[in-house]
C-alpha cells in the first residue's frame, strides 16, 4: 500500500529571506579592533582580545574601506553614531581618493551632526569639500551603508570601527534601501 503525501504546509515562522541580486554575494564580517575576519563560525574572544577591546583603537573594516576607495556612482551612509571618533576619522582617507563620487551621510543625533559639519581633518581639508550630511530625528538603530549598489549593514558604527565584538554584513541589492535614503534625505 503507497502513504498519500501530505500537503506541505508552510510554517508560520518560517524566515523571510531579502532578495540578493544575482551580482552579489552575501558575505558576514566578524569585528573587533583588528579590520574583521570572515571565519563562518562566531568567534570566541580569547585573553588577548581584552585589551584591545576596550583600547579607544578601532581599526575599520578594510574591505568596506576598499569598497568606498573604489566607488563609482555613489557612496550613502545611514548612521545615528556616526561621529568623529568612531565614524568619519576611520573612513575619511578613503573618501578623499574619489572626490568626485557622491557622498551623503544622515546622522542621527544634532549633537553628531553639528560635530561632524564643522569637522576638519587638517587646516585646508574640511569634511564639506567631499561629503553632504544631515540629521534626521527618526528613531533608528541600525546603520546602513550603499556603495554604488551594494547594501552594507553595521551592528555598529558604520565602516566597523567601534572597538566592541560586532557583526558586519555585505552582499545585497541595496536598490530598495537607496529610495528610503533618498526619500527620507529629500524629507529634511
Amino acid at each position: 500500500m503507497i502513504k498519500e503525501r501530505q500537503p506541505m504546509i508552510p510554517s508560520a515562522i518560517s524566515p523571510i529571506v531579502p532578495p540578493v541580486a544575482p551580482e552579489f554575494q552575501p558575505k558576514i564580517y566578524w569585528i573587533w579592533t583588528t579590520g574583521g575576519s570572515d571565519t563562518p563560525h562566531f568567534p570566541i574572544p580569547g585573553k588577548e582580545r581584552a585589551v584591545e577591546e576596550y583600547s579607544w583603537k578601532p581599526k575599520p573594516l578594510q574591505p568596506f574601506l576598499d569598497s568606498i576607495a573604489e566607488a563609482k556612482t555613489s557612496r550613502i551612509i545611514f548612521d545615528p553614531h556616526f561621529d568623529e571618533r568612531v565614524g568619519i576619522r576611520s573612513v575619511w582617507e578613503y573618501l578623499k581618493l574619489n572626490p568626485e563620487v557622491e557622498t551623503r551621510i544622515i546622522v542621527g543625533k544634532k549633537t553628531v551632526f553639528d560635530e561632524l559639519s564643522s569637522w576638519k581633518f587638517s587646516q585646508d581639508d574640511s569634511l564639506a569639500k567631499y561629503v553632504q550630511i544631515k540629521s534626521s530625528d527618526l528613531d533608528f538603530h541600525d546603520r546602513f551603508a550603499v556603495i554604488d549598489f551594494e547594501l552594507w549593514h553595521f551592528g555598529s558604527t558604520v565602516g566597523g570601527a567601534y572597538p566592541k565584538f560586532g557583526a558586519v554584513t555585505r552582499g545585497w541589492s541595496g536598490e530598495k534601501f537607496r529610495e528610503v535614503f533618498n526619500t527620507i534625505w529629500k524629507r529634511l
